[in-house]
């Protein structure tokens, strides 16, 4: 998927919990969230986040490639416990749904994901990143945020 789509993706989820869970600080939780789901693209260097910290996007792509270790469900739990342990588990939960909503739109285009990395299973869809249904999501999520909103 797009860097935008994931980001409006995670900014609609961050809403959607921050309203359902009565959020104290709902801003920060959404921008938590939306940070972490464009965070599981750190592993490519050419991505929008990964070319801000091309060291650690090398090293990352070398040692598990893209979509890889990154992109896992242990990957993402072990986001959660830093936060939970260090913060607390409000802004450890905003890590947890931003990340998985990344795992869940990479999960739907054909290169798929590998939830529990290195394991087998793959998860993969059709959507191919930049087409017409890529955008169509992308408008769709934004139309979600405005609807929030007002």
């Amino acid at each position: 998927m797009m860097f935008k789509t994931h980001l409006i993706f995670g900014i609609l989820a961050g809403l959607f919990f921050a309203r359902a869970f009565i959020i104290e600080y709902s801003y920060l939780f959404v921008a938590v969230v939306a940070f972490f789901a464009i965070f599981p693209d750190i592993d490519m260097y050419k991505s929008k986040i990964g070319s801000k910290v091309k060291p650690i996007s090398f090293i990352l792509n070398f040692l598990f490639g893209h979509r890889g270790f990154v992109h896992s469900l242990l990957f993402a739990f072990g986001i959660y416990g830093l936060f939970y342990f260090f913060v607390n588990s409000t802004y450890a939960a905003a890590s947890f749904i931003g990340f998985s909503s990344h795992l869940l739109l990479d999960g739907l285009s054909p290169d798929g994901i590998k939830p529990l990395f290195p394991f087998r299973p793959r998860i993969n869809g059709i959507i191919r990143s930049n087409g017409i249904v890529d955008y169509a999501l992308f408008f769709t999520f934004l139309a979600g945020i405005v609807w929030m909103l007002i």
